[in-house]
């Protein structure tokens, strides 16, 4: 388990920096909030597609549940984050600096949700997936 979180923890740094250098020039503050609410938008949605496939699995216990759902969740939003974040980031800075319109940003946040979904969906099937070999393992060695 050590060695996930510290993979957890440099995917996420990874992301934090690209993202902090890809909003250019905005204030420091204004940066912090947009990574934030990015982050916060993804933890929700990575969250909602672990419920959805959840359905029909089966934990021993309560905290076993937990522990999966905490770990595939921040996984999966680092995850997503590397294929959405910096796109988005570029595309404010853009915006802020009045090289695109605000229609071609929204333009592009279209697309970036479309992407985004189109992941969750394939994410829904792999945390099925993962779940399923989980609670195998678990069985195996009980």
């Amino acid at each position: 388990m050590p060695v996930i979180i510290i993979i957890i923890l440099i995917m996420y740094v990874i992301l934090i920096s690209w993202c902090f250098n890809d909003l250019g020039t905005i204030d420091v503050p204004k940066k912090i909030l947009y990574i934030g609410i990015f982050l916060l938008i993804l933890y929700i949605a990575t969250s909602i597609t672990f419920i959805i496939s959840n359905k029909g699995i089966s934990y021993p216990n309560q905290n076993m549940l937990g522990i999966v759902k905490q770990t595939l969740v921040f996984i999966f939003t680092g995850i997503n984050g590397i294929f959405v974040m910096p796109f988005l980031c570029i595309g404010i800075d853009k915006l802020d600096q009045g090289t695109i319109s605000q229609e071609q940003f929204i333009k592009k946040i279209l697309i970036l949700a479309v992407i985004i979904l189109i992941l969750l969906i394939l994410e829904c099937g792999y945390m099925s997936n993962i779940q399923k070999g989980i609670i195998e393992i678990i069985n195996n060695k009980i």
